[in-house]
């Protein structure tokens, strides 16, 4: 059984995915399951790349009896993985989740106990400033964000699947049992969207939310897709969406992810290598191969400097 899987549902998002991967991958997860509503540029195509190393299911879409909504999408992940995960987290392809001290995400999950649910706060980050498409991964790139009492209210859901009863929407479930915030505290949502919570808090574990990046990317990509958990589509996400968000996103500095950058660019380069690309399936060689990397570099620093 898998201690982790992701269930996610994209259109478009090729650009990002193999940092998005990598980088959960790097942290424990095991299984992706991939709900494409009908990329065009060659998501598929990338998606069959990369399950030649790390394990990735594609879903049937529009799944039986679906609106063709995120929600549906997270609905049959929950039927598929339950029994087969015992955790999943249904989050959106611009999320990274990050657990406290950077430990496994399954060995903070742990910390839950019996919990049906984990609910995860987000932080939100803004385009750094950023007009155009620059080089580099997104943990890179967008470097600042809202404070999180400003716009880390909503929440995504990490759960025992078969213990899910009801999503009630894409950012909460009714289940049998407790549905925990992640410093321990119950869930609770009295205002009028049941997937944002009354507090939010900064526990064992958090997202990262990207939604923006720079204002090109969110023209290119939000703006020509529109929304996947909803009908509004490019009605919301118009060039005063990006501004008033990016306002208050580009408040607080904070590179915590971006210390990750190193680790994650190694495991693309090697995940889009064939020859190579299945030792991705052994994290510790991984690890072992970045801590070659850098001492490497290090000891020819060290000599250029001594000549």
């Amino acid at each position: 059984m898998h201690r982790l899987a992701i269930c996610t549902v994209v259109k478009n998002e090729g650009t990002y995915l193999a940092e998005w991967i990598s980088y959960h991958w790097l942290q424990g997860v095991t299984l992706f399951r991939i709900y494409d509503t009908g990329s065009t540029d060659g998501t598929l195509e990338l998606l069959s790349r990369i399950g030649k190393s790390i394990p990735i299911e594609i879903g049937t879409w529009p799944p039986a009896g679906s609106d063709g909504t995120q929600l549906c999408g997270f609905r049959d992940g929950t039927k598929c993985l339950s029994g087969r995960a015992r955790f999943v987290a249904f989050i959106d392809p611009d999320e990274f989740l990050i657990a406290k001290d950077f430990q496994s995400l399954p060995k903070a999950l742990k910390q839950f106990g019996d919990a049906a649910a984990v609910a995860s706060c987000q932080r939100v980050f803004g385009s750094n400033g950023h007009e155009e498409h620059t080089e580099g991964l997104v943990i890179s790139r967008f470097t600042r964000r809202a404070k999180q009492e400003t716009m880390s209210h909503w929440t995504k859901i990490i759960a025992r699947p078969e213990r899910i009863k009801e999503w009630t929407s894409s950012h909460s479930v009714e289940c049998d049992g407790m549905v925990l915030m992640t410093d321990g505290t119950a869930r609770t949502a009295t205002g009028p969207h049941p997937g944002c919570v009354d507090t939010p808090v900064d526990g064992q574990l958090w997202h990262n939310h990207y939604m923006l990046r720079s204002l090109a990317e969110f023209r290119e990509h939000k703006q020509t897709r529109g929304s996947l958990s909803d009908t509004a589509t490019n009605k919301r996400f118009s060039d005063s969406y990006f501004i008033n968000i990016d306002h208050v996103a580009n408040v607080v500095e904070d590179t915590m992810l971006a210390s990750q950058a190193g680790r994650v660019a190694v495991l693309l380069w090697v995940i889009q290598r064939p020859a190579i690309g299945r030792i991705a399936t052994f994290p510790k060689v991984i690890e072992r191969t970045v801590r070659a990397w850098v001492w490497r570099y290090k000891s020819r620093k060290w000599r250029q400097r001594q000549n």
